[in-house]
């Protein structure tokens, strides 16, 4: 089983992200589970190492950021997927170490190529 946390202020794309994320888990046969959190206090609570596979952030600031590096700090290997309107996070992003950056306007695809890159770096 994975558990894939999504943190997003923005409450459609959040959702989105879960309705696709499930979707994916529903066509490769897998067990996803996928907690959502629309306050970063409320990721950093739960968080702790290796309690999530994975961890889809978000961004629409520096507070955003900032729970991505709680997140880093926690865990070393923890696959982070930055998402963002702008690239100007992109290099945040190379220093979080993150599995992938999307940009928007987010797609299916998109999640599901990030998707394929947790679960093929799991192994």
């Amino acid at each position: 089983m994975l558990k894939i946390a999504l943190y997003d202020e923005i409450q459609a794309r959040r959702e989105k992200a879960a309705e696709w994320i499930l979707a994916y888990s529903n066509a490769k046969g897998l067990h996803i589970e996928a907690p959502q959190f629309k306050e970063a206090n409320e990721l950093a609570a739960e968080f702790h190492e290796n309690s999530f596979s994975a961890v889809f952030i978000g961004i629409n600031g520096m507070r955003c950021v900032d729970v991505a590096w709680v997140i880093r700090n926690r865990d070393k290997k923890c696959p982070l997927v930055m998402i963002s309107r702008y690239d100007n996070y992109s290099l945040e992003s190379y220093r979080l170490e993150a599995a992938d950056y999307l940009t928007e306007p987010l797609d299916e695809q998109k999640i599901n190529r990030a998707l394929d890159r947790i679960i093929k770096s799991n192994r």
